[in-house]
């Protein structure tokens, strides 16, 4: 009798030990965690939990992924003999960096309800590996991979597509492509873009592609004095110049052509067409020695706006309109050349086109002179050229207000691409920034000719 008593509590005891071992034996199966609320109320399901990958010495950020468990379109795969259908996808939403190596990773999964038995099978050839967790599973992620979970149970089976994303380029980097080069160059320049067409106007001639085709070459028709740097593009016209007193007009249909009519306000002379802002073509007139904007709706008919400040400038300058994030539009215009002739390290902005007020930047830059351009792209103004050395490309992030040198590990200027100055930017119908042209930033300040195009990769450029 007493035997038969010890056996029993033997039993019991034995019974309890293992109760209290079996889920830390299920869980070094199945990867590590914390399993205190994990219990077994349903031996037929066994739920994702977690994926996260090992810290490796030897490739950065592996451990940075977040994985979620997604539904995707059913694909239907043949496994063990038998049709499945998988409509679970686990995926890291937020990419890895650009480079990441995931071809060799540990590897550490989570299923719920301790299930039986976890593999990882690549069905480009069904290979499968049995994940025993614990640290111990190193993966190949650049195959194509899905996780088969067999429940406590044993009586179910479950499938979960497994995605692993990686940048496939550098995001938030400038990547340039050159896209031609001209034989041509000259002194006397202009690239502007209009109609999905851009215009690069080269001593005598103007060079024209529409739409990524052909280059086309003519003859420059306007007279040979004429200031080609304040050349607009406005509403249904397509060219506006102002010189010697008239507006010069091209359009589509007559392109090379032009025509011209006397400029309508008596008693004024015409300086420089300044920028398009709040659907009105916006330029620079004078009466003696004192200078006015002016606007028109529609390229003919203008109006006189108000008088400059002295020190405004009226010509060189870089004009930029920036529909702001936050508040009420505004235009800025930046260095350039004063009615004295003295070059500007002044910034004005207005909100209206009439009246306008000096600033000064909040930081050191921008560096402020003549031979600048500036683009709003990626909500950002960014200002090319001028007497900068070396800092090609400045940014501001704040509407215009305050800059900075661009991020060189972003912005990073590409094998053949010449440091220039008075060069022509342009953002196009691809989303590209267009850099065309200009001079050397050397003594002899030689004119370019080239071509190059710039654009975000989520920025992205070209030559």
């Amino acid at each position: 009798m007493q035997k038969k008593i010890y056996k029993m509590r033997r039993n019991i005891l034995f019974n309890i030990v293992v109760l209290i071992l079996m889920p830390t034996l299920f869980a070094s199966c199945l990867g590590s965690g914390n399993d205190d609320d994990l219990s077994i109320t349903n031996p037929s399901i066994a739920p994702f939990v977690y994926l996260t990958f090992t810290k490796s010495d030897s490739v950065e950020n592996l451990e940075t992924a977040k994985f979620v468990l997604q539904y995707q379109q059913p694909e239907q795969l043949t496994v063990d003999g038998v049709s499945v259908n998988i409509d679970s996808l686990i995926v890291n939403l937020d990419s890895l960096p650009h480079g990441t190596r995931i071809d060799t990773v540990v590897a550490n999964f989570l299923f719920g309800q301790y299930p039986h038995a976890v593999y990882a099978i690549y069905t480009d050839n069904f290979e499968r590996k049995l994940l025993e967790g614990d640290g111990k599973d190193t993966l190949n992620f650049t195959r194509p991979m899905i996780v088969q979970v067999i429940s406590y149970d044993e009586q179910h089976k479950f499938y979960f597509r497994i995605k692993v994303n990686v940048h496939t380029v550098v995001p938030y980097e400038y990547q340039w492509t050159f896209m031609t080069e001209f034989s041509d160059a000259a002194e006397k320049q202009k690239a502007i873009y209009g109609n999905d067409c851009v215009y690069y106007f080269l001593g005598d001639r103007i060079h024209f592609r529409k739409d990524d085709g052909l280059w086309q070459s003519v003859e420059n028709q306007l007279p040979a004095d004429a200031d080609i740097n304040n050349i607009l593009t406005f509403s249904s016209g397509f060219l506006y110049l102002f010189h010697d007193n008239k507006i010069y007009t091209s359009f589509d249909e007559q392109f090379p052509s032009w025509s011209s009519i006397p400029f309508p306000i008596s008693g004024y002379e015409t300086v420089s067409l300044l920028m398009v802002y709040k659907d009105k073509l916006w330029g620079i007139i004078r009466n003696g020695n004192d200078y006015y904007s002016a606007f028109s709706a529609d390229g003919y008919n203008w109006q006189t706006g108000a008088l400059l400040p002295e020190d405004f400038p009226v010509r060189q300058y870089a004009a930029v309109p920036n529909s702001q994030q936050t508040g009420n539009p505004k235009a800025f215009v930046y260095g350039g050349i004063t009615k004295e002739g003295v070059e500007s390290a002044k910034a004005f902005s207005s909100e209206d086109g009439l009246r306008w007020i000096s600033f000064k930047p909040l930081k050191t830059f921008p560096l402020l002179s003549t031979g600048m351009s500036i683009v709003k792209y990626d909500n950002k103004l960014m200002m090319f050229g001028g007497d900068c050395d070396s800092t090609f490309v400045q940014v501001s992030g704040d509407e215009g207000f305050s800059w900075d040198k661009a991020d060189s590990t972003a912005i990073k200027l590409p094998h053949g691409f010449k440091l220039r100055t008075w060069q022509s930017t342009f953002v196009d119908n691809q989303n590209r920034i267009v850099i065309a042209g200009g001079r050397e930033t050397t003594a002899i300040a030689a004119p370019l000719s080239d071509i190059w195009t710039m654009k975000l990769n989520s920025i992205d450029w070209g030559k």
